[in-house]
């Protein structure tokens, strides 16, 4: 999540770093009419990786966080192992889409740039950048 999304939704939080999930992929499985296009979600794929942020935060950001991400009606949390850039495994949760499409929804240009944007400012693996980078997108702005 961007860093700048992040800071509009509350401000009681620290960035630990970036964070690896193995065997599964970024994908978009749910419709949102406030993006025009398809969100994000990880779902199982082994062999593949998804890069992003791992944050701690209090409750309040945390229900604020739950609020904008519609818990319990468009995602519900998930416990996943994640890797740290120092090698260590931590145990965290990650909000999923509850009712998956069975494929994927493609997402606006707008959104996409915004993951994107939110991959720079984390300073995730440009391999992964450019992989983002050529996500189709649909025709929304």
């Amino acid at each position: 999540m961007s860093l700048w999304v992040m800071s509009e939704i509350c401000s009681e939080y620290d960035i630990v770093g970036k964070a690896l999930l193995k065997d599964h992929k970024l994908d978009f499985r749910r419709y949102s009419t406030g993006w025009r296009g398809g969100v994000a979600d990880v779902v199982y794929s082994p062999g593949d990786v998804v890069w992003g942020a791992l944050y701690v935060m209090g409750k309040k950001c945390h229900d604020a966080l739950d609020e904008k991400e519609n818990y319990g009606v468009g995602y519900t949390s998930m416990g996943i192992d994640v890797v740290l850039d120092n090698g260590d495994t931590m145990h965290t949760i990650t909000y999923t889409i509850i009712e998956k499409s069975p494929q994927t929804i493609e997402p606006s240009r707008y959104y996409l740039e915004t993951i994107i944007e939110g991959a720079k400012g984390m300073k995730l693996p440009a391999d992964y950048i450019k992989h983002l980078k050529n996500i189709k997108t649909n025709k929304s702005i």
